[in-house]
C-alpha cells in the first residue's frame, strides 16, 4: 500500500560551489532541509548557470569569494565540458565527470544517513473515475 505524500518537499541543491562555500558536508544540508521542512524524500541538481545567471554568479564571487572563485568556477566547468551551462538533456541536472559523480555518491550518502527515505509511490485508491459526462448547470 502506498503511503501518503506531503506536500513539503526538501531539494538541496548540492554543487561544487556550495560544497566550496559553505564547507558543511552534505548530510548535514540534507538533515536541516529535513527538519526544517518536514521533509519526506530528498533530490538535487547540480549547480547551473544559464546565460545571464552565469556573469552574475562571477561577479558574486569576485565580491564574496575571490579566493574560491578560479576554483568553483573551474569545478563547474569541469562538469559541463568546459563551459558554465551545458543545456543537453539530463546533463544540465546532474552534469558529468568525475566531480558529478562524486557529488551524486555523497548526496546518496548523505540521503541513507539523514534517514530519508526513497519517493513515496502514488496511490490513485482516493480518487474515482466518473462513469458519464458531467452537466454544467447555467
Amino acid at each position: 500500500m502506498a503511503t501518503p505524500v506531503s506536500p513539503r518537499v526538501a531539494s538541496p541543491c548540492l554543487s561544487p560551489a556550495s560544497a566550496t562555500l559553505s564547507g558543511r558536508p552534505p548530510a548535514v544540508c540534507i538533515r536541516c532541509c529535513l527538519r526544517f521542512t518536514r521533509a519526506q524524500f530528498a533530490g538535487y541538481v547540480v549547480l547551473r548557470l544559464p546565460w545571464a545567471v552565469a556573469p552574475l554568479f562571477e561577479r558574486l564571487l569576485d565580491e564574496h569569494f575571490p579566493d574560491c572563485k578560479r576554483k568553483v568556477l573551474g569545478r563547474i566547468r569541469d562538469m559541463r565540458g568546459g563551459k558554465l551551462y551545458d543545456a543537453r538533456w539530463a546533463k544540465r541536472q546532474e552534469g558529468e565527470g568525475s566531480f558529478a559523480e562524486q557529488i551524486g555518491a555523497m548526496f546518496e550518502i548523505a540521503h541513507r544517513r539523514a534517514g530519508i527515505g526513497d519517493r513515496s509511490k502514488l496511490s490513485t485508491a482516493a480518487f474515482r473515475r466518473w462513469k458519464g459526462q458531467l452537466e454544467l448547470q447555467i
